[in-house]
């Protein structure tokens, strides 16, 4: 149920990030003092397009703004039905929707120490133990998704937001997708960042879930050394590397690393383990509390409990380039400055 507010609800303060047709600012909501995040997105440029095509949603007292094309509208239909429907500890929650004569207003949950990708910059890599803690939370959000029949589509590193409390959260769901569980095989799309996408994306053939359990594989890899797997100075060496499997892998993972990153890139998607089999893989359940491994990081030990109330009856048959690919392209993604806080893209 959407709140019925405008922004005259809400005070703005900072800019935090900007892109084509959004800005995203960091406020507070009136009322209650809440913080929050306002991603504002651009009516006009959406409507120099000259698209005659006025679409709303279900009861919703405004119109969407024309889009530039059909694709354009149904990304942005995405990104605000789809992530008003999933509720999840691990997954940045879409507060409230509603638009103006000049804008369409997302109000998000802040998420107030930035995203994984300047994490990881500061760190450089990280050990297995805080690695371990964070991709936990990532693969239980993706364990929610998954059973609800939603692809992410573009897990990457600036796309996982760190609360207060340092707690991980899933962020945008410009590419996400709502597909059947009985006919996962569905999308041809070509959509997502290079060093993060799948080979089945890669080649534009149909995809599935399987496609964030590579995305998964590809975020351990790069936050245990620094780098993705498939890294190359463009974009083209980048897809051949990812299309041909052609990565290696450091001598000091672990034996439970090494063989998490390796299954879950695997260049055949339905030889890659489901999101399910992921959470229950042993580099999991490894205990680092003896481990000479430094403890020295902003995370807690274990993180938040796994939730496994959505299991039920579910079964799956940091490099350069900042480029995203997509032939749903115009979106209204963020691109990040500087070092602040509070990323959405």
């Amino acid at each position: 149920m959407w709140l019925d507010e405008t922004i005259n609800h809400y005070e703005l303060s900072h800019e935090v990030g900007k892109g084509g047709f959004a800005t995203v600012y960091e406020g507070r909501r009136k009322v209650d003092g809440l913080r929050i995040a306002c991603k504002k997105i651009d009516r006009k440029k959406l409507e120099q397009a000259n698209i005659h095509h006025h679409p709303s949603y279900g009861n919703r007292r405004h119109v969407l703004p024309s889009l530039r094309s059909t694709v354009m509208f149904e990304r942005l239909k995405a990104e605000i039905t789809i992530h008003h429907q999933v509720k999840h500890r691990n997954i940045v929650e879409l507060l409230n929707y509603f638009d103006d004569d000049k804008y369409v207003y997302l109000i998000l949950e802040l998420c107030s120490h930035g995203d994984l990708e300047h994490y990881l910059k500061e760190k450089k890599t990280l050990c297995e133990s805080e690695t371990q803690t964070i991709v936990k939370q990532v693969v239980d959000g993706l364990v929610y998704l998954h059973n609800h029949g939603i692809i992410h589509r573009d897990i990457k590193l600036s796309n996982l937001l760190l609360t207060e409390t340092f707690e991980v959260k899933i962020a945008d769901f410009g590419l996400a997708k709502k597909i059947p569980l009985t006919r996962e095989q569905n999308n041809e799309t070509i959509c997502g960042t290079p060093n993060f996408i799948s080979p089945e994306i890669a080649n534009r053939i149909p995809h599935g879930f399987a496609t964030d359990v590579w995305s998964l594989g590809i975020l351990i890899a790069t936050l245990l050394t620094g780098q993705s797997p498939f890294d190359t100075d463009t974009v083209h060496g980048t897809l051949s590397k990812v299309t041909h499997e052609k990565y290696e892998l450091p001598t000091t993972f672990s034996e439970e690393a090494q063989h998490l990153v390796n299954s879950t890139l695997r260049k055949l998607a339905e030889s890659r383990p489901n999101i399910i089999e992921i959470r229950d893989h042993p580099f999991f359940s490894k205990d680092f509390s003896r481990s000479s491994q430094s403890n020295n990081y902003k995370f807690a030990l274990w993180g938040p409990a796994v939730d496994r109330s959505h299991d039920s009856g579910f079964a799956e048959n940091i490099g350069q380039q900042r480029s995203t690919l997509s032939t749903e392209s115009n979106s209204t993604s963020i691109s990040k400055g500087a070092y602040s806080t509070h990323l959405y893209s």
